[in-house]
């Protein structure tokens, strides 16, 4: 279809489940990224992808930007959540991409809920990719009370409200199916990709969408750097939803002292 950039969704090589994060999947993740490298060679074209990747002892969920000419950078996940605790590492720096197309400012998923990582890339970037794998709950313990209508409102909201910030396009792409057993215990864990992938400009213009289902997304969009048109605020709503995001903030802090604590002798980090 002529497309100059390709953005796939977050840990789509491996797949949104804790089984990901193990050694085995990681270098099967790394042999598929190996292919999809010589593929934006061969097609000439720039590719967003997400994936676990081995770092040294430790696992990330990254972001990686590839060229025609080889990989332009990594970003690697801030946002985790709590269940990637248990077999990565957050990252602790923004990223910005140098490709032949511009400059691409990097974001995975939750980090959405988060202005304040987005907010360096204001008036540096001249667009910004967001792979993601944003769910909705199937599982009734997952599904508490309106968060589950919290979270679309929340995908089909924010991509916007980061262009606005950056004062650049967003081209924002979700994972879509399932069901997938996140954390490998049953139906009680089971959630779906909301799909709803979609490209926004600094002024709120949708160029492209996708609703629930499996789809392609193909637009024309122009790379620009426009004064910021929103503070940096906080983007999380009030209510139950905000009451479950700091609940879940406390317990990824939890697990990742615990997972520090335990060190070598972690489970995760001997399955190498």
């Amino acid at each position: 279809k002529g497309a100059r950039l390709c953005v796939l969704p977050e840990l789509c090589l491996g797949g949104a489940e804790l089984s990901a994060y193990s050694w085995a999947s990681a270098r099967e993740q790394a042999a598929a990224f190996d292919r999809l490298a010589r593929l934006a060679s061969d097609l000439d074209v720039t590719v967003v992808c997400g994936l676990v990747r081995a770092d040294g002892a430790v696992r990330r969920n990254s972001q990686i930007c590839l060229t025609p000419g080889g990989v332009a950078g990594v970003y690697d996940k801030r946002a985790l959540v709590l269940h990637e605790h248990a077999g990565a590492r957050p990252g602790e720096h923004p990223a910005i991409f140098s490709t032949p197309l511009g400059s691409i400012g990097a974001g995975i998923c939750k980090d959405l809920l988060y202005p304040e990582l987005f907010a360096p890339y204001a008036g540096r970037v001249d667009l910004v990719c967001v792979s993601s794998a944003w769910p909705v709950f199937e599982g009734r313990p997952l599904a508490i009370g309106g968060l589950g209508r919290q979270l679309t409102d929340w995908i089909d909201e924010l991509p916007g409200r980061v262009a606005a910030l950056v004062g650049a396009p967003v081209v924002y792409c979700n994972a879509w199916g399932g069901p997938h057993d996140i954390l490998g215990i049953g139906p009680a864990t089971r959630v779906r990709m909301a799909g709803r992938s979609r490209i926004v400009t600094p002024g709120g213009e949708t160029l492209g969408r996708a609703e629930d289902g499996e789809a392609i997304v193909v637009a024309d969009v122009a790379l620009c750097r426009e004064p910021p048109r929103s503070e940096t605020a906080s983007w999380r709503g009030d209510g139950l939803a905000a009451r479950v995001g700091a609940l879940e903030t406390l317990l990824c802090r939890g697990v990742d002292r615990a997972q520090r604590w335990l060190g070598a002798g972690s489970p995760w980090r001997s399955a190498r």
